[in-house]
């Protein structure tokens, strides 16, 4: 709605991401809200670890379906609390909250 704040919101399905969620609709009403999953592939967290493991096929698809239910979990939070809200799952490679400043940087919420 033009007027309202856009926010980025991280979501990750914690109890705390989802009080971040209430406590957003609370303060801003029907604010537009990008809720960001940053997800990193299973084989990345397996690589780290000096333990390559082989990756059956079709596994980081999945990964990445699971990934965006998780956000769009977040954001049918938000618009059940009266946020205009979207989903963004983003994989990566690097620490989650670099990502979001990232997601931040390209998105220019407001908050």
């Amino acid at each position: 709605m033009p007027g309202e704040p856009h926010l980025l919101i991280a979501y990750d399905g914690s109890d705390q991401a989802q009080e971040a969620i209430a406590f957003a609709a609370r303060t801003f009403g029907e604010a537009r809200a990008t809720l960001v999953f940053a997800w990193e592939p299973a084989i990345l967290g397996s690589l780290a670890v000096g333990a390559p493991v082989p990756i059956p096929e079709g596994e980081i698809e999945h990964e990445e379906q699971l990934a965006k239910r998780v956000a769009e979990d977040g954001a049918e939070k938000a618009r059940a609390l009266g946020l205009v809200a979207e989903a963004e799952a983003i994989e990566t490679a690097s620490a989650a909250w670099q990502t979001i400043v990232d997601a931040a940087d390209r998105r220019h919420p407001d908050l």
